[in-house]
C-alpha cells in the first residue's frame, strides 16, 4: 500500500509542477494539494448515489447493414474495405503513400506504427460503425483517464475522388500531428494525460492546413465571416467555424514566418506543454501581438474587394440561423412554389415555399441534431414536370428510398432504390417516364438512366469521373451534365490508375445512345473553373455557376462551334461565349433556374449563414465572347503559380507513363484516327501515334514511355480476422464506487461510504470496436472494502449485448455489532437502438448478498450469518441529444425512464418493484452560459422496499468535523422491511437523511458560467482557467412514505418516546418539502473536475447555517 501512495503523490507532484508552472510559491501551493490528498486518504468521504445523479444515457449506433471485411497490406499501413469498396481501397492505398510522406516532410516527424486505414462506401456506413462510440468522457470522475490514441483512419467514400483525396490528407495529418504530441510508444500515450490542451482552432486548423494549404473554398468561406468579426474571438469557435479560422491562422504562419516554424512550434509545444510559449519562442512575439498581426494581414487582403456587391433577389428566411446550410433548392416548374432542403447540425428538413403568398411548410424531417459530420449530399429533389408532385431521394435504413409527396394533399409514398448506394442528384425527363440519375454504384460516381415504369437501370457512364448534375436538353434527345473527364469518350477505366481533375466542364451525351463507344461534347469556355448546376435556357443558351474568378458566381453562356480538324468527315469542337451575370461577395452554393419562368433561386453563403434569394432575370442579351470578373487575391495568386509553373513546363522536356496520359491528360486522342479501322500495312503503333501528335503539337518537350513495371501495385486481399487493441486506462483517486447497483440495507441510519480508494480500470476492444473488453479493480485504503468489475460488449448487430460481473465488500459498524456485507452480481443486458439518440434496453440481474458478523465477543461469536439470492429484470427507456461544449456543459435534452424487479429465491421470498424517471435539460443562455435543470423522481414497492436518504451531493468530501455527513437525528422507519438503501441527491444545503423513505423526487436548477473563457480572447493552455466555472442553484426536494408526502406515513411525522410503561406519541409537523440554494465554483485540476459548494438549506421554514461541499463529480 505504501508503494502504491508513493506513486500516487509523484504522480501528483509532477502534474502539480505542470499545472502551477509560473505562478508564485507554485512550490507551496505544490506541496499543499499533496498534503491534502494524503488527509484525503486518511479519512472517509462519504456521498455517492448510484442510480440518482450518476445516471448512464450516452448515444446509439444503429446497425443496418453487415459488412464482410476484407484488407490490403502494404509496407507502412493495411487498408480495410468490405464488399464493393474494393477499388477504393486500392486508390486510397496510392495516395496515402504520398500523403503521408507529405505530412511526416512538414513536421519532420516520421510514423514509426502502421497506420490502418478504414475504408466506407458512403457516409451512411459509417455511421453505423461502432468506432468512437463510447470514450471516456463518459466517467462521472474524469481524472486520471488516459485514452489511447490509436493509429485508426476512418474514409469515407463521398462519390468524388478529389474530396477522398482530401480526406486521405486530412487523416494522415491528424495522426502525424496527434503522434507528435503525444508520442507513438505505448508508454508516451500512457504519460500523456498531463499533456497540454491544445484549443479548437489550433488542431483542427493545424489539420486542415497540414491535408490542404488553401483553396477557392476556404478562401470565401473565411473572408466572408472574417469581414463581418465572426473569427474575433477563436477560444469560443467550434466545428467549422474553428477549422476555418485555425486554418487561416496556420496559412497566415506560413506565409508570413514560413513553413519551417510550424514544426518548430509543434515540438516545442509538446515539450513546454504550451503553445504560447511555443509560438513565442519560435517567432518572437506573444501569441496576442500574432493575433493583431494575423488580423491586420487579412484586412489589408480582402479590403480590395469592396466592388463585389450582395446578393440580388427576395430572401426565403429573413434572419437565418446560424449553422443552418440549405443543401439544395428547386423551383417548381409553373414557378409557383419553392422547395429547399436545410441541414442544422445533421437533422435535414424539407420545406415547401409558396412564392405568391410568401409562406412555408414543412414538407418532413429526417435525423436528429447532432455533433457529428454532417451529410450535405442528401436528400435531393427532383420536381415533376407537371408541378404537382416533389421527389425526393433519401439514405433510410441503409437504403436508399425515392418519395413522392402530392403539393396539394400532402400525401406521400415512397419506393426503395435497391440499384444505387447513393444519389447525388437527379432529374425528370420532360415526359416523366425516365429519371437521369448521377449516383454511385461500385464506388464511382457514374450516370443512370432509371425507368419509372418497370424500375429498370441503364448504365450510362462506368469511369471514376466525378459526373454530376444531369438534365435532359435538347427536348429530352440529350443529357448536360458536368464532369472532370480529360476525355469525352464514355470508356469503362477502373479507380487505381486515375488522376482526377481539379476543374469541372460542361458536357452534353445524345440519347438514346448513337455511338459506341458514346462521345460526350466538350462544352468549354477556355476558364478553368468548376463548373455546375447547369440548365439549358431558351435557344443555344446555358445558364451555370462557375467560380473562375475565385467565387461561385452565376454565368449565361451562348454555345458555338468551329472545325477542328477534317479527315473522311469534318469534326467539330463545341465550345461557349460565357458572361458573369452575378458578381457575389458571397459563394453561390446551390442555385436552381426555371427559363420559362425566367426565375432564379440561389443559396449564398456568407458569414455563417446560408441565405437563399429568388426572384426575375433577364438570361437574354447579347453574348460576342468571354467576358470574366476580377479575380479575387488568392484567384489571382493561384493564376500566376499556374502561369509559372506552365513557364517553366514549357521549357523542360517531359518523361511520362503512358498509362496516367492516354486516357486522363489527353485531349481528343480518340478523334486521331477512326477506331473501326485497322491498316495491317502500315499500322502504328499507339506509342508512336502520340508521340508524333505531341512533336507536332508542342515540339520535343513532350514524350511518351511505356510504363513497364511502374504500375500501381496489385495487392492480394486478405480476410479479417477479431485482433483487440488497448483502448483506455484509468488510475486515479476516487471517493465512490466502481459499479452502479444498490447497496444492500444495513438496518441501520448508517449508510456505508468508501473513503479514499484507488481505481485501475482498463479497456480493450477490437479494431471496429464491436467488441469490448473493460476490467477494473478498486483498493480501499484498509483493502477490506476492495472491489472488482469485469464487463463484455458485443455491438456488432443491431442488438447491443452486454455482461457484467461485479463484486464489491464493505464493513458496517453499528452500536452493537460490526458486519461485513459482500455482494456478487451478474448482469445480462440487451439494448435495442431505434435511432441515435433513444433505445430501450433490457437487463437480467442475479445478486447475492453476504451478511457476515464479525466476531468481537462471545455473543457475536455464535451469529448467524445471512445469505440472500436475488433475481431481477430492468427495463429503460433512454434519450440524449445533448451536444458536449465543455466539462460539464451541454446542450439538449436527455432522460431515462426504468423500472426494475428483484425477486429474493430463498428465505422470505420477498419482492421489490422500483419505478424511476431521470429528466436534463440545457439550454443555451449565450455562447458557454447555459441554464441547467434536472427533475428525478422514483418510487418503490413489494413486500420489501428501497430506501432513499435525500440530502447532500454525490462524491462529497466532508472536510468539516462539525458538520455530520449522515444526519443521525431523522428515525428511519424499522417496519418497512427495506432491502436495499441509496442516496437520492443533489439536495445542497444538508447533510444525507434530511429525509428518508421509499420515495423521492427532486428538482434541481443550475446556472454554469465559464467566465474566464466567456471573456477571453484567446486560448489557455491550462485546463484550469480553460474550465473554471462559477455556478448558482437552487434546489427542492422530499423523500417519503406513502402514496405522498403528506400521507402522514413518514418516520419524520412522529416522534416516540418510551418511558417505562408509558409510549408518547408526539406529532412533529415537519414540512417534508426541503430546499436549498447557494454558489460554487469549479474547475479541472490535475485531471480531476472539482466542486466547490457553499449552500444554505431550508427546513420547515428556518434557514440552516452554511455547509461546505467538495466534491469529484461532473454533473449534475
Amino acid at each position: 500500500m505504501e508503494s502504491l501512495q508513493k506513486t500516487i503523490y509523484t504522480s501528483i507532484y509532477r502534474r502539480s509542477v505542470l499545472l502551477f508552472r509560473g505562478f508564485p510559491g507554485r512550490q507551496f501551493l505544490t506541496f499543499t494539494l499533496i498534503g491534502l490528498f494524503y488527509f484525503l486518504s486518511t479519512i472517509e468521504a462519504k456521498g455517492q448515489f448510484y442510480n440518482g445523479i450518476q445516471m448512464t444515457f450516452g448515444k446509439n449506433r444503429v446497425q443496418y447493414n453487415q459488412f464482410r471485411w476484407s484488407y490490403f497490406r502494404y509496407e507502412r499501413f493495411d487498408v480495410y474495405f468490405y464488399q464493393e469498396g474494393r477499388d477504393v481501397a486500392q486508390y486510397v492505398a496510392k495516395i496515402a503513400e504520398s500523403k503521408l510522406s507529405e505530412a511526416e516532410d512538414l513536421f519532420y516527424n516520421p510514423v514509426d506504427q502502421r497506420l490502418i486505414f478504414v475504408v466506407y462506401s458512403r457516409l451512411t456506413d459509417f455511421r453505423q460503425s461502432n468506432i468512437g462510440l463510447v470514450g471516456a468522457s463518459d466517467e462521472y470522475n474524469i481524472g486520471g483517464t488516459t485514452v489511447i490514441i490509436d493509429n485508426k483512419i476512418s474514409i469515407y467514400n463521398e462519390g468524388d475522388l478529389n474530396k477522398l483525396e482530401n480526406q486521405v490528407a486530412g487523416a494522415v495529418a491528424q495522426v502525424v500531428i496527434r503522434n507528435l504530441l503525444s508520442g507513438t510508444s505505448l508508454s508516451d500515450k500512457l504519460t500523456g494525460d498531463t499533456g497540454v490542451e491544445l484549443p479548437e482552432w489550433f488542431q483542427t486548423g493545424l489539420e486542415r492546413y497540414t491535408a490542404k494549404d488553401w483553396s477557392l473554398q476556404a478562401d470565401a468561406d473565411f473572408k466572408s465571416g472574417f469581414i463581418v468579426g465572426r473569427y474575433r474571438k477563436l477560444i469560443t469557435l467550434r466545428n467549422e467555424d474553428a477549422a476555418i479560422a485555425g486554418h487561416a491562422f496556420w496559412s497566415f504562419i506560413a506565409k508570413t514566418y514560413g513553413k519551417g516554424t510550424i514544426s518548430d512550434i509543434l515540438y516545442l509545444t509538446r515539450v513546454n506543454r504550451d503553445y504560447n510559449a511555443s509560438i513565442y519562442q519560435v517567432l518572437g512575439i506573444s501569441v496576442k501581438k500574432l493575433m493583431k498581426e494575423w488580423e491586420a494581414f487579412y484586412c489589408n487582403r480582402y479590403q480590395d474587394d469592396s466592388s463585389r456587391v450582395a446578393p440580388e433577389g427576395t430572401l426565403v428566411v429573413k434572419k437565418p440561423r446560424v449553422g443552418v446550410v440549405v443543401s439544395q433548392v428547386k423551383i417548381s416548374p409553373n414557378g409557383k412554389q419553392l422547395s429547399y432542403v436545410t441541414n442544422e447540425m445533421s437533422k435535414q428538413t424539407i420545406w415547401l415555399y409558396s412564392l405568391d403568398r410568401k409562406k412555408r411548410k414543412k414538407v418532413i424531417s429526417f435525423g436528429h441534431k447532432l455533433e457529428q459530420i454532417p451529410d450535405l449530399s442528401t436528400p435531393v429533389m427532383a420536381w415533376h414536370p407537371n408541378s404537382e408532385l416533389l421527389t425526393f431521394i433519401v439514405e433510410e435504413k441503409g437504403w436508399m428510398y425515392l418519395y413522392y409527396f402530392n403539393v396539394a394533399t400532402r400525401e406521400m409514398s415512397k419506393r426503395m432504390l435497391p440499384e444505387f448506394r447513393k444519389v447525388l442528384s437527379y432529374s425528370f425527363s420532360p415526359d416523366a417516364k425516365r429519371l437521369v440519375l448521377s449516383a454511385v454504384r461500385d464506388g464511382k460516381n457514374d450516370l443512370f438512366l432509371f425507368s419509372m415504369a418497370s424500375g429498370n437501370v441503364e448504365r450510362i457512364t462506368n469511369d471514376p469521373y466525378s459526373d454530376i448534375d444531369p438534365r435532359f436538353v435538347k427536348k429530352g434527345t440529350a443529357i448536360m451534365f458536368s464532369s472532370d473527364r480529360s476525355s469525352d469518350t464514355l470508356l469503362v477505366k477502373d479507380i487505381v490508375d486515375f488522376v482526377p481533375r481539379k476543374s469541372k466542364d460542361l458536357f452534353v451525351v445524345d440519347y438514346p445512345l448513337t455511338s459506341n463507344p458514346p462521345i460526350a461534347q466538350r462544352l468549354d469556355d477556355y476558364t478553368p473553373s468548376l463548373k455546375r448546376g447547369a440548365v439549358e435556357l431558351l435557344g443555344d443558351r446555358t445558364v451555370f455557376l462557375s467560380d473562375q474568378n475565385g467565387i461561385a458566381n452565376r454565368y449565361v453562356a451562348r454555345s458555338d462551334s468551329a472545325i477542328n480538324f477534317i479527315d473522311t468527315s469534318i469534326h467539330y469542337r463545341h465550345f461557349l461565349f460565357s458572361k458573369p451575370q452575378t458578381n457575389y461577395k458571397g459563394w453561390i452554393t446551390t442555385a436552381d433556374y426555371n427559363p420559362t419562368a425566367s426565375m432564379f433561386a440561389e443559396v449564398v453563403q456568407a458569414d455563417g449563414r446560408s441565405r437563399t434569394y429568388f426572384g426575375k432575370s433577364d438570361f437574354a442579351g447579347e453574348i460576342n465572347g468571354t467576358s470574366k470578373l476580377k479575380p479575387t487575391v488568392y484567384a489571382a495568386e493561384l493564376q500566376r503559380r499556374d502561369y509559372l509553373a506552365d513557364s517553366i513546363a514549357a521549357v523542360t522536356p517531359k518523361t511520362v507513363i503512358i498509362s496516367a496520359v492516354f486516357a486522363d491528360s489527353v485531349k481528343r486522342a480518340n478523334t486521331l484516327t477512326d477506331s473501326s479501322f485497322v491498316d495491317v500495312n502500315g499500322y502504328v503503333f499507339e506509342e508512336e501515334k502520340l508521340n508524333a501528335y505531341f512533336a507536332k503539337q508542342y515540339g520535343d518537350y513532350f514524350y511518351i514511355q511505356k510504363d513497364g513495371d511502374e504500375a500501381v501495385e496489385r495487392k492480394k486481399a486478405r480476410v479479417y480476422e477479431t485482433n483487440f487493441y488497448p483502448h483506455y486506462l484509468v488510475n486515479q483517486i476516487d471517493f465512490g464506487f466502481l459499479n452502479s447497483s444498490y447497496q444492500a440495507f444495513t438496518g441501520g441510519a448508517v449508510y456505508f461510504n468508501p473513503g479514499m480508494n484507488v481505481l485501475f480500470k482498463v479497456g480493450t476492444r477490437d479494431l471496429f470496436e464491436d467488441y469490448r473488453l473493460v476490467g477494473g479493480v478498486k483498493f480501499s485504503s484498509d483493502f477490506a472494502s476492495n472491489e472488482y468489475l469485469l464487463s463484455f460488449e458485443n455491438l456488432k448487430k443491431r442488438v447491443d449485448k452486454q455482461i457484467v460481473f461485479h463484486r464489491q465488500a464493505f464493513k458496517n459498524e453499528t452500536g452493537d455489532f460490526i458486519e461485513k456485507i459482500h455482494s456478487h452480481e451478474v448482469l445480462l443486458s440487451l439494448k435495442y437502438p431505434f435511432t441515435q439518440v433513444s433505445a430501450i434496453k433490457g437487463t437480467f440481474i442475479v445478486r447475492h448478498d453476504r451478511q457476515v458478523i464479525l466476531s468481537t465477543d462471545i455473543q457475536t461469536l455464535g451469529a448467524v450469518n445471512s445469505n440472500k439470492l436475488w433475481t431481477g429484470v430492468k427495463f429503460e427507456y433512454i434519450f440524449d441529444n445533448t451536444i458536449r461544449r465543455g466539462v460539464n456543459i451541454f446542450y439538449g435534452t436527455r432522460y431515462k425512464a426504468f423500472s426494475e424487479s428483484y425477486l429474493q429465491i430463498n428465505g422470505n421470498t420477498d419482492d421489490l418493484h422500483v419505478l424511476g424517471f431521470d429528466f436534463r435539460h440545457y439550454a443555451k443562455i449565450h455562447r458557454d452560459l447555459i441554464f441547467a435543470t434536472r427533475f428525478a423522481t422514483s418510487t418503490s414497492f413489494g413486500s420489501a422496499r428501497l430506501v432513499y436518504y435525500l440530502g447532500s451531493v454525490d462524491n462529497w468530501i466532508n472536510l468539516n468535523s462539525t458538520v455530520p455527513t449522515f444526519n443521525s437525528n431523522i428515525p428511519i422507519k424499522q417496519r418497512a422491511n427495506y432491502a436495499f438503501q441509496t442516496l437520492a441527491t443533489n439536495m445542497r444545503g444538508f447533510s444525507q437523511n434530511i429525509r428518508n423513505g421509499n420515495s423521492f423526487a427532486v428538482l434541481n436548477n443550475e446556472v454554469r458560467w465559464p467566465f474566464v473563457r466567456y471573456f477571453a480572447n484567446h486560448s489557455f493552455s491550462s485546463g484550469f482557467w480553460d474550465n473554471l466555472q462559477v455556478c448558482l442553484f437552487g434546489d427542492v426536494g422530499t423523500a417519503w412514505t406513502g402514496l405522498t408526502p403528506y400521507s402522514g406515513e413518514n418516520s419524520y411525522d412522529k416522534r416516540i418516546y418510551y418511558n417505562g410503561p408509558i409510549t408518547v406519541e408526539v406529532e412533529t409537523n415537519i414540512e417534508p418539502i426541503v430546499y436549498g440554494y447557494g454558489f460554487g465554483v469549479r474547475s479541472k485540476v490535475l485531471g480531476y473536475f472539482m466542486r466547490f459548494d457553499w449552500a444554505w438549506g431550508v427546513d420547515s421554514g428556518v434557514r440552516q447555517p452554511r455547509i461546505f461541499y467538495f466534491s469529484l463529480s461532473t454533473d449534475f
